[in-house]
């Protein structure tokens, strides 16, 4: 069983992801150090609103004090969904360990204590420990910068060895463009804390993702099973690796397929249906806009998937639902190669939902009842390599929303 559960995580992480980490409401402290008028404003306030950063307290945010090595590992550490707790009388304990220890983007500086790790952040670790800890964020909209090549930094050998690749990696994700026209880096300069939080929200990290808790009133992925199965629409077979399937019996659900494994239970929604649709260059649509086939994308379809996230998510339907609509609609909008995805805890347990371009399907993953373990350890790994949008896309386009009735939900 667990190779099984490596081989569901591997997979999982195989999915192209744009994840939207939804973490609860915060209330941002207004800062009186920090007015209206100042440079980053705009950036401390997203980024207390989103719960990643608290200030000192009395209302205090110190735009200009030094920014710790500790407080970057903190902040990690509170969007990958990490408590911060004490330990042994260190205030960031818990969070510094996580990113040595797990994460591995913080390299040790010896025992986990104030000592070592309340220390000033330099610009080279710190935008080390972002790029190998989070890397591009779920509203990271920063333009990449694929051509720059470690030549293009005036001041690249300055960098330490260590951090050189993560430095590179940064300026092609957009996440900085140096200090200067020139594109200088400045490695070993200090940073503060205003420029930390403009550092964070320009990778497109403003939120806290949400900690795991359990509930224990549920269905187990087992139960819940049983009860899709008892909707009645279904056929079950078992696939070559055990796993027990149920297929939709109806042309108007497009091949919908639920799979049960260890650990997940799996909504499959064919993009189309290759032996039905044979020659896709071929009109797709009817005279009334309407696709001719059938698809895993029809609103029959969509909203079979939407009754069987109901039933698994019974406390907070709308969450769910909603995680579910947005990465769906993000992938009928995508661009080439684009595989929007949604991912967060919910009610009791994780919930994936986005497009696996290997096989051309919507995958909506239901994890196992309160398995924390399972979301810490995909949370920890998954890294979010762009933003998919849709809101403003028009044109030819405009044939998905008549075939799929995507008015509709």
């Amino acid at each position: 069983m667990k190779n099984n559960k490596k081989k569901a995580i591997s997979a999982l992480l195989g999915m192209a992801l744009t994840i939207s980490v939804l973490g609860g409401i915060f209330a941002a402290p207004k800062f009186t150090d920090v007015p209206a008028n100042h440079w980053a404003a705009a950036s401390i306030s997203k980024m207390a609103e989103g719960g990643l950063i608290a200030g000192y307290g009395n209302n205090k945010y110190g735009p200009n004090d030094k920014f710790n090595i500790d407080q970057m590992a903190t902040i990690i550490a509170r969007a990958k969904g990490q408590s911060v707790t004490p330990q042994g009388g260190y205030w960031a304990y818990n969070a510094v360990d996580y990113c040595v220890n797990t994460l591995k983007c913080l390299p040790s500086q010896g025992y986990i204590s104030a000592n070592n790790y309340s220390k000033v952040c330099s610009r080279e670790l710190a935008y080390y420990m972002l790029v190998t800890g989070l890397g591009k964020g779920p509203n990271g909209d920063a333009p990449n910068a694929p051509a720059i090549t470690a030549a293009s930094i005036p001041d690249y050998a300055d960098i330490d060895g260590a951090y050189q690749a993560a430095i590179v990696q940064a300026y092609q994700l957009g996440l900085t463009v140096g200090v200067d026209s020139k594109g200088t880096f400045s490695p070993k300069s200090d940073l503060n804390r205003a420029q930390a939080a403009t550092m964070f929200v320009r990778a497109g990290w403003t939120k806290a993702a949400t900690i795991a808790t359990e509930v224990s009133n549920g269905l187990t992925n087992a139960q819940l099973y049983d009860k899709i199965k008892a909707m009645g629409v279904w056929t079950e077979s078992t696939n070559i690796y055990g796993d027990s399937v149920l297929t939709a019996k109806d042309a108007k659900y497009g091949g919908v397929t639920v799979r049960k494994s260890d650990i997940l239970l799996e909504v499959f929604m064919p993009e189309w249906n290759d032996s039905a649709w044979g020659d896709i260059s071929e009109s797709l649509y009817d005279s009334n806009g309407k696709i001719k086939y059938s698809s895993g994308y029809s609103y029959e379809a969509r909203m079979l998937v939407k009754q069987i996230i109901e039933m698994a998510y019974p406390n907070d339907k709308a969450a769910a639902v909603a995680g579910y609509k947005s990465a769906f609609m993000q992938e009928v909008w995508q661009g080439e190669g684009e595989c929007p995805c949604f991912f967060d805890w919910i009610d009791g347990r994780a919930f994936m939902a986005g497009y696996t371009q290997e096989s051309h399907k919507f995958v909506v993953s239901i994890f196992e009842l309160n398995d924390k373990v399972t979301y810490n350890e995909y949370k920890a790994t998954a890294v979010t390599p762009y933003q998919g949008t849709y809101a403003t896309k028009t044109g030819s386009w405009e044939n998905a929303i008549k075939a799929y009735e995507l008015t509709k939900w």
